[in-house]
């Protein structure tokens, strides 16, 4: 929608696309903590960092495009917001859940990040026919994206994944037992192949 009157924003990151940042008197006053009365949770020149990543367009519009937190840094150091590529993977036969999410190349924290998929699909995690129509499907969807914004990894597990207030699934603890070994998953290829996409591997917890 269009910016409320009254309010000053600014989108910090340069261009039309960064961090949405407001600045007004409805912002909030005063903080409780711990019982104790804090300052307002702003800068020094009174801008309030909302955490939303913001498009703008020519004609003044906004638009949400996801949480700063949950941004992923490609290999080529561009940003993917992960809440449009999960509108793509919606959907999908027999997924009862999805997240797209960035994990750090080879679990280096520090390092770029693989725009990865991973998708719970219940008992269905050992029928290898299902997975591999499975991942047809989603080597067609992930072509049809701009290079910038396909997938590097696509997970399939059996496990459910940890969700914010039972509906959204919470990235950053879906990443963590990734990366601590704690989610059981096989990874299908990405790798567009005739008439089906193979199976690259399979790591299993129990």
């Amino acid at each position: 929608g269009r910016p409320l009157r009254g309010v000053e924003y600014r989108v910090e990151g340069g261009g039309r696309v960064g961090e949405l940042l407001v600045r007004g008197k409805s912002l909030h006053t005063g903080r409780l903590k711990d019982g104790a009365l804090l300052p307002p949770d702003t800068r020094e020149d009174g801008w309030y960092a909302t955490g939303d990543v913001v498009r703008l367009t020519g004609t003044g519009r906004m638009f949400i495009e996801g949480r700063c937190k949950d941004v992923i840094v490609n290999e080529s150091g561009e940003n993917v917001y992960p809440d449009e590529l999960e509108d793509v993977f919606a959907g999908l036969e027999g997924v009862e859940q999805h997240a797209v999410l960035g994990v750090p190349r080879d679990g280096k924290r520090r390092s770029y990040e693989d725009i990865t998929l991973v998708l719970s699909v219940g008992g269905r995690a050992g029928d290898r026919a299902y997975l591999e129509a499975l991942g047809e499907r989603v080597v067609r969807l992930n072509q049809k994206q701009p290079t910038i914004k396909r997938l590097t990894r696509a997970l399939v597990t059996n496990d459910p994944l940890p969700l914010t207030n039972g509906i959204k699934v919470k990235r950053f603890k879906l990443k963590e037992r990734i990366l601590n070994g704690e989610l059981s998953f096989r990874e299908l290829s990405l790798v567009k192949t005739r008439g089906r996409a193979a199976e690259q591997g399979a790591r299993e917890d129990g």
